[in-house]
């Protein structure tokens, strides 16, 4: 949740005014807890109605944190924005299609049962219709289509498949719905994880200070610029390279980071994630990082990141 000022700083608008909003529309809801002074704490819920009032709106985007070689936290990444941006107000779907299934069992309720749920496999599986495998998660403001292991062999559903639609089918039934869809992928480069890739609007491209990461991302990059010539993909789809576990006290952080700009000059976001224990510590306990006692600097990276994903766009600028 969001105390005042951190509602305005979204809001655009002054500490006092989201109060007057919040006594204005009482419907809206709001929790006031007895600490710190009666700090007013809001809901993702009632943020997006905040949203809405102030006319402001979150930009369309599918996004994909990924690359060909895994653990350099682009599941963690995914996860920690998509909370952070579902408190300030998005409506999320994550979309889990590592068959690994990390994000599904991070973000699902305590009675979530995969054995009986529809995941992502079932679409192509037994032709379920994508709005009947959503379900809700245990955060606010987010909903999920889960994954199960078995969705490794989903490729050889898909061999009649063309990448440039089959992705881009499904999510164009159901992304009404929402402001942002997380696509979490695994490190793979196989017929549906291309097809998520050249559905996406933002593919941000993480690394470490690994030689093998900076060679994934190379090779990423590599397998998408092709992708996109072969299916002669139109649509324009940006694609980042963001560092991160980055360390202003090593030299391998320092170099990592100077030679991925040196080849990939144009697409360096120009912020990183500190390197900190705070983001594996929240994920593997099952917390938001923004709801735990976290390292400051981290929480003002992903602020950045967040706000590079989901820039908000006010259509009716009011003056408060």
């Amino acid at each position: 949740m969001l105390n005042c000022k951190q509602a305005s700083e979204v809001l655009k608008i002054s500490p006092v005014r989201v109060k007057q909003l919040l006594r204005e529309h009482a419907d809206l809801g709001f929790e006031k807890t007895d600490f710190n002074n009666g700090m007013i704490r809001i809901s993702p819920n009632t943020m997006t109605s905040l949203l809405r009032l102030r006319s402001i709106k979150i930009k369309h985007k599918r996004i994909v944190i990924k690359q060909q070689k895994g653990g350099v936290g682009g599941t963690s990444l995914s996860l920690i924005a998509s909370m952070r941006l579902a408190q300030k107000g998005a409506r999320v779907l994550y979309i889990d299609l590592d068959s690994e299934a990390n994000a599904t069992s991070f973000l699902a309720k305590p009675e979530f049962d995969i054995a009986t749920a529809n995941s992502f496999l079932e679409i192509f599986k037994n032709n379920t219709s994508p709005s009947d495998c959503i379900t809700e998660t245990r955060f606010e403001n987010i909903s999920m289509i889960p994954s199960k292991g078995m969705l490794r062999r989903v490729d050889k559903l898909l061999t009649e498949k063309n990448p440039k639609f089959l992705m881009d089918k499904i999510l164009s039934q159901i992304e009404g719905r929402y402001d942002l869809i997380f696509m979490d992928l695994p490190p793979t480069y196989t017929r549906l994880t291309e097809s998520a890739y050249l559905a996406a609007d933002l593919i941000i491209l993480p690394y470490d200070t690994s030689s093998f990461s900076i060679e994934g991302v190379l090779l990423t990059h590599e397998d998408l610029q092709e992708s996109i010539k072969e299916y002669e993909v139109k649509k324009d789809i940006e694609i980042k390279v963001l560092m991160n576990k980055y360390s202003t006290t090593t030299t391998a952080s320092k170099e990592a980071f100077s030679s991925m700009a040196k080849i990939m000059n144009d697409k360096i976001l120009p912020f990183t994630i500190k390197a900190s224990s705070d983001i594996v510590n929240c994920i593997n306990n099952g917390k938001n990082l923004f709801e735990s006692k976290t390292n400051a600097e981290v929480r003002a990276n992903i602020e950045e990141l967040c706000d590079y994903i989901a820039p908000l766009e006010n259509n009716k600028a009011m003056k408060h």
